[in-house]
């Protein structure tokens, strides 16, 4: 969800009332330090306006995507968030009576292109489902340090006699890409990663 609306007008309002004491102060400022600052302030807006997102997922303990889990094996669930500050832990995921829970660890990483700022962390814990089925995981609300809550989807895990992973081509070489957005709106950046596997030298 971008921060837009009210907070984007006193936000603006703030900057406005910040450029008219500083002329005030100092009557000689020069153009070019005027622009400097203006850019600045332009770019923490940006950096302001940059998307919340939290994304549920399930992997083998190898990190590697799954369709189905298998009963009685352990499974990861990832939760990701994204551009929210102050979130230490991502709160309770509805669903997880089925399951049994352990802690798997955290990361978080911060990113900077072309003047765009992105922060990312991760909470990940080991699930086992000891019974055949689908289940519902989610949808999780998670609050920020202001009290901005944003929702993440729900994911289906199906449980069966096998784990199922996603499927990977044979073929001497291939392209696998993976997005970290399953839904857009016009305008909305999008993260693509593009993998070339090969078997043999060519």
């Amino acid at each position: 969800m971008k921060k837009i609306g009210k907070e984007k007008f006193f936000f603006w309002r703030w900057i406005l009332s910040k450029i008219d004491i500083f002329f005030q102060v100092n009557k000689y400022i020069s153009l070019r330090f005027f622009c400097l600052v203006l850019f600045s302030l332009l770019c923490s807006s940006y950096v302001l306006c940059v998307e919340s997102n939290v994304s549920l997922f399930i992997q083998d303990m190898d990190q590697k995507s799954l369709h189905q889990v298998e009963k009685g094996v352990p499974f990861l669930l990832q939760i990701v968030v994204e551009n929210m500050d102050g979130v230490k832990s991502p709160g309770n995921v509805t669903g997880l009576e089925h399951f049994q829970v352990s802690p798997h660890g955290s990361s978080q990483s911060t990113r900077i292109i072309n003047g765009h700022r992105s922060e990312r962390k991760s909470f990940s814990y080991v699930l086992r489902a000891d019974t055949v089925g689908t289940f519902q995981l989610g949808p999780l609300s998670v609050p920020d340090k202001d009290g901005n809550v944003v929702t993440s989807a729900p994911i289906q895990v199906v449980v069966g006699d096998k784990a199922v992973v996603h499927s990977v081509s044979k073929a001497p070489f291939f392209l696998e890409t993976q997005v970290d957005k399953k839904s857009l709106y016009i305008g909305q950046e999008l993260i693509v990663k593009i993998r070339f596997y090969y078997a043999r030298e060519f």
